[in-house]
């Protein structure tokens, strides 16, 4: 799932961990050819989950607050 927020896009599509959603994010800034913009792939302690969504959720915050903290 790809988000646009306050010039950056984040990406938010879980992988999956031993039957489990792997909740992870990755950040780009638009217009720059999707350079990263600094936040790790994977967030940390690897949270996991039993729906997609939940994951999807619990990533799109963390990088949001992420941006936010960091980049503005």
């Amino acid at each position: 799932m790809h988000f646009p927020y306050k010039g950056f896009q984040i990406d938010t599509t879980p992988s999956m961990v031993c039957g489990k959603y792997c909740a992870q994010a990755t950040i780009s800034q638009e217009g720059t050819g999707n350079v990263k913009a600094g936040l790790p792939h994977l967030l940390p302690n690897m949270r996991t989950f039993d729906r997609e969504n939940d994951a999807i959720a619990f990533a799109l915050y963390w990088a949001i607050t992420w941006v936010d903290v960091n980049l503005l």
